[in-house]
């Protein structure tokens, strides 16, 4: 249906995932609704219409048809006669033999008949006029000569029609008659005229741009320059490019003239604009960048597309590149997410040491933490100095290869001196293990580490606070961050556990009880007589990792009872009693302390090493 209707209506009626009933409601609507003032309209328009508006007969008589045809759709309908006069009477005087012709014609021909010959008579007058004139029959269009006077009341005295360059042409050819001189060439319909033509006027300095020794052609639609004998004539080079062509001063080089096309012809008309040279002397865009503060480009090209400031197009790349920018503004890049994977466990493992302002109760200042980038199984290890390190590594690298029989093949840390130092260097060179290293302050180089200790953190403090203990304990709180963390499913690995992924087991989750709470563990029975209590209420702070049990606070006797048989009151917590954390309690454990905070609270810490710890 859309197919069957004109352009017009179709653009009245067009909508998205249309149906053809709903189509033609909107059609039928559109005609019933308007359709006397629809009538009237279209009826002025298929009276003015005339030949002289378009370009070929050919268009004329379709505009005709189309005019009529939707007359009859408003039941106004056109009849042959009627059509086939309004054809001839909008036609030009260059038609009269044909208007005659068909006016003797009794009864009238039908309008396809008519057309067709009215374009047999149009194609038979163009290749007259092509024989009489040479090569240039698509510049003769003898139709419609009065157009352009018609749609121009003051027409200027030197030029009245388009003129085209033309590098075929041996000489200017022009329809302009007016109080010229001509001697008659034998056998032509041309005549040599004897005075110049001025084409365009140009702003002082440069004189006007002129034609001399032109050729008059009555017929010729569009004006002919002769491109070499123009620019001769006028000290002028052209340009052509795809868009138009732009005319210099031959000696200067600078550019006098702009003119545009969108044809296949290069014209200059009345309406093309003649530049003056001073708009071509556009500042270049590094003195407007450097006159506006330094802006971005993107705001210096808006201001030059909304024609606020004259400039050169703006380079985007490093053509102009300004050396005080990155010197005044100069910022860290966006990082990218990274598309790498792993398809095994222990290809790469993350690490990085984070830097406690407050002593554990066991005398740890620091943990270091290994990740395995394809599991995200995580270990954490509470160190006093960071030395330690070294072994560590040492130690988990020979747990995975006993545990798993892998061999690390990456690791990837920052580049601080318990990683990149000759001993550690020097292991992993011996047993081929590649260092990928962040560049130095660019920790989120090391990002995914980074995140994890983020996360450790979070968890720590929530256990400490919610349980009331000491801040000195936060490794107790880190053991068991770290055990909950593996144990818990991963949005990443499509909600599995890390454990899940590395160990291909899922974890138990039966065992586990509330961190800090009040339990009771059992005294063997060989440490106390039959009198003494059977147990005492003492502190859960997590699990052993080489026993299948328990780890008990006796708080009385300030040490650490590993037990299976435990009973818990997970509602109550002993230190809440003891101890109650001011709002700063736990500040330590907020990320992103400068080196210099931490260095100072490390020293008041060393001043104030707190009583002999649980063990």
């Amino acid at each position: 249906m859309y197919a069957n209707v004109s352009q017009d209506i179709l653009n009245s009626v067009l909508v998205i995932n249309d149906s053809a009933e709903e189509c033609w409601k909107r059609i039928a609507s559109l005609f019933h609704d308007n359709k006397h003032s629809r009538a009237v309209h279209l009826e002025n328009q298929f009276t003015n219409t005339n030949l002289e508006e378009f370009p070929s007969t050919k268009a004329y008589c379709t505009r005709l048809k189309i005019l009529a045809d939707q007359l009859a759709n408003v039941d106004s309908p056109v009849t042959n006669t009627r059509l086939v006069l309004k054809m001839i009477s909008g036609l030009t005087d260059s038609y009269v033999g044909f208007v005659t012709y068909i006016q003797q014609h009794d009864p009238l021909p039908t309008f396809a008949i008519a057309r067709s010959r009215l374009e047999l008579e149009e194609s038979t007058m163009i290749q007259q006029v092509a024989r009489e004139f040479g090569h240039h029959q698509e510049l003769l269009m003898p139709k419609h000569q009065p157009l352009l006077m018609k749609r121009l009341p003051n027409p200027p005295p030197d030029v009245t029609r388009i003129s085209i360059l033309d590098t075929t042409s041996t000489t200017h050819a022009t329809t302009v008659e007016r109080k010229i001189r001509k001697t008659l060439l034998p056998g032509t319909l041309a005549a040599v005229v004897g005075m110049v033509l001025v084409i365009a006027k140009l702003p002082i300095p440069h004189p006007p741009l002129v034609l001399d020794h032109v050729l008059h052609a009555p017929k010729l639609i569009k004006n002919l320059i002769y491109v070499r004998k123009f620019t001769t004539y006028n000290h002028v080079s052209v340009e052509f490019d795809p868009f138009g062509f732009s005319m210099k001063d031959f000696q200067t080089g600078m550019p006098i003239m702009r003119c545009e096309s969108q044809g296949e012809l290069y014209p200059i008309t009345t309406t093309n604009k003649v530049v003056s040279p001073v708009s071509f002397a556009s500042l270049s865009s590094s003195i407007w960048h450097d006159r506006l503060g330094h802006p971005r480009a993107p705001i210096l090209d808006s201001l030059r597309k909304n024609k606020l400031i004259k400039c050169n197009k703006i380079p985007y790349l490093n053509s102009s590149f300004c050396h005080s920018c990155p010197l005044g503004k100069h910022v860290k890049l966006p990082f990218i997410n990274s598309h790498n994977s792993t398809n095994m466990s222990f290809d790469i493992l993350h690490s990085d040491i984070w830097t406690s302002p407050v002593m554990s109760s066991l005398a740890h200042k620091y943990y270091v933490l290994f990740l395995d980038d394809y599991s995200n199984f995580l270990w954490t290890f509470p160190i006093s100095n960071k030395s330690q390190v070294y072994s560590t590594f040492q130690k988990s690298r020979a747990y995975i290869k006993t545990q798993f029989q892998r061999e690390i093949k990456y690791i990837q840390c920052d580049n601080s001196g318990e990683y990149v130092n000759g001993k550690f260097q020097k292991l992993c060179e011996e047993k081929g293990i590649s260092f990928r290293l962040s560049c130095p302050h660019t920790s989120p180089q090391n990002g995914k580490v980074e995140r994890k200790i983020r996360s450790i953190i979070n968890i720590v403090r929530t256990l400490l606070i919610h349980a009331s203990l000491p801040s000195s304990f936060w490794h107790h709180a880190l053991q068991m961050a770290t055990y909950l963390l593996n144990m818990l499913p991963s949005k990443n690995l499509h909600y599995q556990s890390h454990l899940k992924i590395l160990y291909q087991k899922d974890p138990a989750y039966s065992h586990l009880r509330v961190f800090g709470c009040f339990c009771y563990p059992l005294f063997p029975s060989t440490t106390i007589h039959k009198l003494q209590p059977r147990s005492a209420p003492c502190v859960f702070l997590g699990y052993p990792s080489n026993h299948c049990g328990y780890k008990c606070y006796d708080i009385s006797l300030n040490k650490i009872i590993i037990c299976r048989h435990v009973l818990f009151n997970e509602n109550e917590f002993p230190f809440s009693k003891l101890h109650t954390p001011s709002s700063t309690s736990y500040n330590f454990l907020d990320i992103g302390l400068s080196p210099y905070m931490i260095n100072h609270l490390l020293e008041e810490t060393d001043r104030h090493i707190p009583a002999p710890s649980p063990s």
